[in-house]
């Protein structure tokens, strides 16, 4: 079976078992030999069953930058694409270089995204949502971002559909 017959949880099941065996075979502690090409192939398997997981549930985790936009009024497209970047990565700090990368523009511009980031969203009443840490970066709660999740899905449009 491949990932792209997996079509409901019981073919997930049997999929993930295929994988757990592959990798026994790849590991082939007996013989002491291991086949690290299919380690690593497995791995990357292991690493899409979150997606598929989430296609079974007819969501996306992913949000749509410019609908973040326009349902949060968010001044800036820079803005929204990092709102974009840190919901996707919950409890993860993130550098301003590593917003600066995402949306291709300079680190002394984040704190300026970010300020009209935050305007947005304390106008809607989400007042600390994203958290700084001091000359490190900033993040989003796992708890926040199921909070705007819920506010997302309620108006059902801003969240990418799955493919």
């Amino acid at each position: 079976m491949n990932n792209d017959h997996i079509v409901n949880v019981h073919h997930l099941n049997m999929y993930a078992n295929e994988l757990a065996g592959r990798m026994r075979k790849a590991l082939n502690i007996a013989d002491g030999m291991i086949n690290f090409q299919e380690c690593l192939k497995v791995v990357d398997a292991v690493e899409q069953i979150g997606q598929h997981l989430t296609l079974l549930n007819g969501q996306s985790d992913e949000f749509d930058a410019l609908a973040l936009r326009e349902k949060f009024n968010i001044k800036h497209m820079s803005a929204a694409r990092i709102l974009q970047r840190l919901l996707k990565h919950p409890d993860m700090l993130q550098s301003q270089q590593d917003l600066a990368d995402t949306i291709n523009c300079s680190t002394r511009s984040i704190p300026v995204y970010m300020s009209h980031l935050r305007h947005a969203l304390n106008l809607l009443g989400l007042n600390d949502v994203v958290h700084v840490s001091y000359r490190s970066g900033y993040y989003i709660t796992a708890h926040n971002v199921a909070k705007i999740r819920n506010m997302v899905v309620d108006d059902g449009e801003l969240i990418a559909k799955a493919a």
